[in-house]
């Protein structure tokens, strides 16, 4: 038997650790991060292309600001993960030009009505358990309402499937389109000011499927703070849809394999996984599954064209016999 140690010796799982100091590296708004930027060596997006995806500069309480990247779903709907909406106090800027510094003036900024990010997705912190990251990379979905309509074509959404049929995203070639930062310095560095608020693309791969959301890899175009929320896109039945919004990267991980010498486990071979946080490992995407596009529409108001939400039960009233009884 196989076992995987990620600092002690747990149960084996195929799935690779989360690591709170990896996965969230992107959720720590306004601070030491700046939810900045996107694809690693990615290249700048034309005029014309992806008007659905915005760059987002946003203020806070606690800094001078942040930014993120988010993705128009409905005339009136903009969907962006939660931890760029989670400690903001306004949107003070949401537009899809290519380059929103005014190097180009091309594109719309849309004006702001509300937003809400999803309420059980917790603020990062150290010591976070695993289970709580793995809950956390599935629900990180916020959403902002326009005060008018826009007059932009939205992307349409892919609802991702059951359990069963999660398989069938494994491999998808992946484009993401962001507005953070243009250079990894590293997991763990501070990027701080580093957005650069021009619109750029990445191509990577699904290779990893969980239930609620998806690793992505590839040689280049991973995302990078900044581009926190904007939208990861892929063909469905010849349509270009989006089926997850980006949430967070992680480390380059390996594992090795030993004997264990001594104790219950003995004679079992161990799989030690190693994150090197100096090399840029996997994109993480929170996937739009119904309960989190549900969660949007019935919070917000506004329809998502193609997403069908369970009905919500109402009370049930007293039957006649009930009625007279209390007449009585």
């Amino acid at each position: 038997m196989a076992r995987i140690n990620f600092g002690k010796v747990t149960p084996p799982r195929s799935r690779k650790p989360l690591w709170i100091g990896v996965l969230f590296l992107t959720a720590f708004l306004f601070g030491t991060l700046t939810k900045a930027a996107l694809p690693v060596d990615g290249t700048e997006a034309n005029a014309q292309d992806y008007p659905y995806a915005f760059g987002m500069k946003l203020s806070s309480s606690d800094s001078d600001g942040g930014a993120c990247t988010a993705f128009l779903v409905a005339p009136q709907l903009v969907l962006t993960a939660a931890h760029c909406l989670q400690t903001a106090n306004s949107v003070e800027t949401l537009a899809n030009g290519t380059d929103l510094n005014g190097r180009n003036t091309s594109g719309t900024e849309v004006s702001v009505s509300r937003f809400h990010a999803r309420p059980e997705f917790k603020t990062p912190y150290s010591g976070m358990s695993q289970e709580d990251l793995r809950l956390n990379a599935s629900i990180d979905i916020g959403y902002i309402t326009l005060k008018d309509p826009a007059t932009i074509t939205p992307i349409p959404v892919y609802v991702a499937p059951d359990r069963q049929g999660l398989n069938s995203l494994f491999g998808k070639v992946t484009t993401l389109v962001g507005y953070g930062a243009d250079k990894f310095l590293g997991i763990l560095a501070d990027y701080s000011g580093r957005a650069t608020f021009v619109k750029r693309l990445g191509t990577m791969k699904v290779t990893e499927v969980e239930p609620g959301y998806v690793h992505l890899e590839g040689e280049k175009g991973g995302a990078l703070p900044g581009d926190s929320g904007g939208p990861e896109l892929a063909e469905f039945d010849g349509v270009t849809k989006v089926f997850a919004i980006n949430h967070g990267m992680q480390g380059k991980q390996t594992v090795t394999e030993r004997v264990i010498k001594s104790g219950k486990h003995k004679g079992e071979i161990e799989r030690v996984v190693n994150t090197d946080n100096s090399v840029y490992g996997t994109t993480i995407g929170t996937l739009l599954t119904t309960d989190n596009l549900c969660w949007a529409i019935q919070d917000s108001g506004q329809k998502i064209p193609g997403v069908v939400c369970p009905e919500v039960s109402a009370p049930e009233k007293p039957n006649d016999g009930q009625n007279q009884r209390r007449r009585r």
